[in-house]
């Protein structure tokens, strides 16, 4: 790195490519659930308290400096940098870090040296999109409202506080990729303003298909009852199954939702046999319970 602003390009890449080797190596283990109930469960809590920071942090002073070892640089570096990974594909995503590392072997690097590279590989405004990702505080809450012939998507800021929310009032939008299935088709789409319209009103409605973007989701009832039934039979993988309970209980805590919803939902997981999942059940039944 070039200074400490950059600190998360070497331990949010470590913490990163940890799972990435293991996952090469043992592809049977599925390591990426462990990282969804670690490094993942980590940047989505810290980073929707209000007292945060973003993951470049402007580093003046040597005694500033281990204010930024933390989880925002390790794990939300992490899962912004599986975020990019998974929207750019793997073999761009690849062949751009190849040319980045090429490129600065045995110099210092940026943020904006490693966004450049992969650019340059897969003809996206990489810069552009991951600006907020890394420049602002927090991440997105996306919220899922019925319309007359659809869907409409908007994007506000996560706060695990209601006071917080209130305080801040941040308008911050982020480019958000998104992963989805509805009405049976799989697609991706880039949010990049507040809100987006999605037509025809199919219940069945998942965004962020295997849970690779940083954001939470609040679905209106009668998504949240099909998808319910997904969990019941499985039809959801075993990340998804994990995101949508740990959504719903933390939606709960700001009044996004109520606790009776979380409790309903979290009825559809009697069969569940995943210790992930589990784990996510209960630590949201645990916080009910304080």
């Amino acid at each position: 790195m070039g200074w400490w602003t950059h600190l998360w390009l070497n331990e949010g890449f470590a913490s990163y490519i940890e799972y990435l080797a293991v996952d090469h190596i043992f592809p049977k283990w599925d390591i990426w659930n462990q990282f969804m109930q670690s490094d993942f469960n980590a940047a989505l809590y810290y980073d929707g308290l209000k007292h945060t920071h973003p993951i470049e942090v402007e580093v003046h002073h040597p005694s500033e400096i281990t204010a930024v070892f933390d989880a925002v640089s390790y794990s939300k570096g992490a899962s912004i940098i599986r975020m990019l990974a998974d929207y750019l594909g793997e073999k761009k995503f690849r062949d751009g870090l190849r040319r980045y590392l090429k490129t600065h072997r045995y110099g210092n690097a940026e943020t904006g040296d490693l966004w450049n590279a992969l650019a340059h590989v897969s003809g996206k405004p990489v810069a552009k999109i991951m600006a907020n990702w890394t420049g602002k505080a927090g991440y997105p809450l996306l919220t899922v409202s019925e319309k007359k012939n659809g869907f409409e998507i908007k994007q506000s800021r996560f706060f695990a506080s209601a006071i917080s929310e209130r305080e801040t009032r941040d308008s911050t939008t982020w480019h958000v990729p998104i992963s989805f299935e509805h009405g049976g088709k799989k697609g991706r789409v880039l949010l990049a303003s507040r809100a987006a319209n999605v037509p025809n009103a199919d219940p069945y409605f998942k965004l962020n298909v295997g849970e690779s973007a940083l954001f939470r989701t609040r679905y209106p009832k009668k998504v949240r009852e099909a998808l319910g039934l997904a969990v019941q039979s499985k039809k959801l993988q075993v990340r998804d199954r994990l995101g949508l309970v740990r959504d719903i209980f933390a939606l709960a805590e700001p009044d996004k939702l109520s606790a009776t919803d979380g409790l309903a939902f979290a009825a559809n997981y009697k069969n569940e046999t995943e210790y992930v999942v589990w784990s996510a059940l209960a630590s949201g039944l645990g916080k009910l319970h304080s």
